[in-house]
């Protein structure tokens, strides 16, 4: 049972990381500011519940960087909402 439980923690903790994605507009920001948004999906990811976009949280900027995460918070909340299909992901905009 002690296996188990290392094993499906350890399963978390790695399959987790790969969920993250990093898009660079103009030169980048600097990271100086940054807004960060919980985008929720249905149907398992497929149809986007609140819709955002990443231009007008970076406030018109040039130059930012979006990085879309799955943190531990989102872990925490997608597994009871998994049951109702709901999914979500951190989004990160710094200027």
């Amino acid at each position: 049972m002690e296996k188990i439980a290392i094993v499906l923690l350890s399963c978390i903790f790695f399959f987790t990381s790969c969920m993250a994605l990093t898009h660079t507009v103009g030169n980048g920001g600097t990271g100086e500011h940054i807004v960060k948004k919980r985008a929720v999906y249905a149907l398992f990811g497929i149809v986007p519940v609140n819709r955002f976009d990443s231009k007008t949280l970076a406030n018109g900027a040039v130059n930012y960087t979006v990085k879309s995460k799955f943190t531990l918070v989102d872990l925490l909340i997608s597994i009871p909402a998994s049951l109702i299909t709901f999914h979500t992901q951190t989004v990160y905009v710094s200027q």
